[in-house]
């Protein structure tokens, strides 16, 4: 397989999608790696990124332009292999990613089987799995063909539910990304919320938190009555206990909206009426 370029690729939120293709651009001259197109195939990891799979293609004996797979059902990393052989490692061989809400933290843990020019990771995190933002940076052990274990934590989760990934980056600045995994964080005390004035012209609208920890972050979304999320905030703040969020609703029209505070497996909704 390829040891220059690796493609990521997650699902997205479309309904009833039951298999893709991957198509691949190619080129000889170009740093691909590819000297005989002829022979170029996709392939694809499992889950665990540990093992490469033949997803089948036919190059063009022009030597540039597109390869696509098989279809596939599940989503992993992908690139340009030879179907005569050739044994380019991946970057990491990764036993295992866990990630789990110990009640105050989310604990982040995982495995490499082996490294290849491994210069450090990057823990991400997202609220949606779609967008992600990156949290700090882990050292990795350069190349090696040893187990190497690490541990991390996020000491100011997302209530609700999260998603976490790794973000693996070569010494020459090349990047793969883990499998997402994701996490479900609680409430651990009373929390109750507000939401003011009610009914409202959607004009200097708040939500006031109460029973919130100190450097805690929050998740509130505004929804119409048929489930529509309209509004995400995500709030962080170093003040406990209690907290004045406001809400960018002006333009909404008038009706009836409902307000969310989740927690974890628990969340709390009250309706705001915008006249």
């Amino acid at each position: 397989v390829s040891g220059v370029r690796y493609w990521t690729i997650n699902r997205s939120a479309i309904a009833n999608l039951t298999s893709a293709r991957a198509t691949l651009y190619y080129g000889i001259g170009t740093g691909d790696g590819v000297t005989d197109p002829t022979n170029l195939r996709v392939a694809k990891t499992n889950g665990a990124g540990t093992t490469w799979f033949d997803m089948g293609g036919t190059g063009s004996a022009a030597g540039s332009g597109t390869i696509t797979s098989n279809a596939f059902t599940t989503f992993s990393t992908f690139t340009l292999a030879n179907a005569t052989g050739g044994t380019n490692p991946l970057p990491i061989e990764l036993k295992s990613f866990d990630a789990y809400y110990d009640g105050s933290e989310v604990q982040l843990e995982w495995t490499t089987a082996s490294e290849l020019n491994n210069d450090f990771f990057t823990v991400q995190r997202s609220g949606d799995g779609q967008e992600f933002e990156s949290l700090y940076t882990v050292a990795g052990n350069g190349t090696t063909t040893e187990t190497h274990n690490y541990f991390a934590n996020d000491a100011q989760p997302l209530y609700g539910i999260s998603y976490y990934r790794l973000k693996q980056t070569d010494f020459d600045g090349a990047s793969t990304f883990s499998s997402i995994v994701k996490v479900e964080a609680a409430f651990s005390g009373q929390v109750t919320f507000e939401v003011y004035p009610n009914p409202t012209d959607g004009d200097n609208t708040f939500v006031k938190l109460h029973g919130i920890g100190e450097g805690t972050s929050v998740r509130i979304t505004v929804s119409d009555l048929v489930g529509r999320n309209l509004l995400t905030i995500i709030n962080t703040s170093e003040v406990a206990e209690t907290r004045m969020i406001p809400l960018a609703i002006e333009d909404l029209p008038q009706g009836i909206y409902i307000i969310t505070v989740s927690g974890g497996n628990r969340s709390i909704s009250k309706r705001l009426l915008v006249k």
